[in-house]
């Protein structure tokens, strides 16, 4: 054999040891891509196949679970984009921001008709949909992280908005024909409780939510009320607070 061939084999043996080593983890990565695509389609079918406030088609977003460690944060126990040298504010607020990015994304930006709901009278109409759970890994216990608000204003990574601007854009849908609702408040633009700029503890488990204000269909459909949507991020006590309906 020659020294020409030797070389090619070596290299054909090197490349296909790296494959071997990162292919469990590309394959994680695309995973979990499919697994946000699954998510938006099935919640624009439903959206799209709504009569009557009633639908046959369920929304197929299981939540995802999203365990932050010293060095990384895993997705459903599994690798993630999330890998970093020392965890620090900047990577928490990055985690944060992003699940809540993702969540927005999955569930339409607030510009579908999810979720169902009653024709004619509604008791209950805060719907909820968990999209990711937060917890930090035992060794973290007792660390807590800020400036989550501040981090929101900055742009989202390859795009041209804020990740303030992407969660705050003004629904196509209007409050009595007139009044634009905003995802987190129909009032002032960008201000809200549904995600505050309060430390978020290491030693307590957080979710990030989709939350719909549903009227009965008919109230709905003849403009006295109408579908708003909201994107919010807290402890489990504020979830069961502003939930009267939980998707998942």
């Amino acid at each position: 054999m020659s020294a020409e061939m030797m070389v090619i084999l070596l290299a054909f043996v090197i490349v296909a040891l790296i494959l071997l080593t990162f292919s469990s983890e590309l394959k994680d990565l695309f995973t979990e891509d499919a697994d946000i695509e699954t998510c938006r389609l099935s919640v624009l079918a439903q959206a799209q196949t709504k009569v009557a406030g009633k639908t046959i088609v369920p929304i197929d977003c299981p939540r995802r679970l999203v365990k932050i460690f010293n060095d990384k944060a895993e997705i459903n126990n599994k690798r993630s984009k999330y890998q970093y040298k020392q965890l620090t504010n900047e990577q928490v607020n990055e985690i944060a921001a992003e699940e809540l990015r993702l969540c927005w994304y999955m569930m339409a930006e607030g510009k579908r008709d999810v979720f169902e709901q009653s024709y004619l009278f509604e008791t209950k109409f805060n719907t909820c949909l968990i999209c990711s759970e937060i917890e930090f890994d035992e060794s973290l216990k007792r660390s807590s992280y800020s400036g989550l608000l501040d981090y929101l204003k900055l742009k989202i990574p390859k795009g041209d908005i804020s990740y303030l601007d992407y969660l705050t854009k003004t629904q196509s849908d209007f409050y009595l024909g007139y009044i634009p609702w905003t995802q987190w408040n129909p009032y002032f633009y960008g201000t809200s409780n549904k995600v505050t700029d309060t430390k978020i503890d290491s030693n307590q488990k957080y979710v990030i939510y989709f939350l719909a204000f549903k009227p009965a269909w008919l109230l709905q459909k003849t403009k006295a009320q109408t579908s708003a949507y909201y994107i919010g991020l807290g402890n489990e006590d504020k979830l069961s607070e502003e939930c009267a309906i939980l998707i998942n």
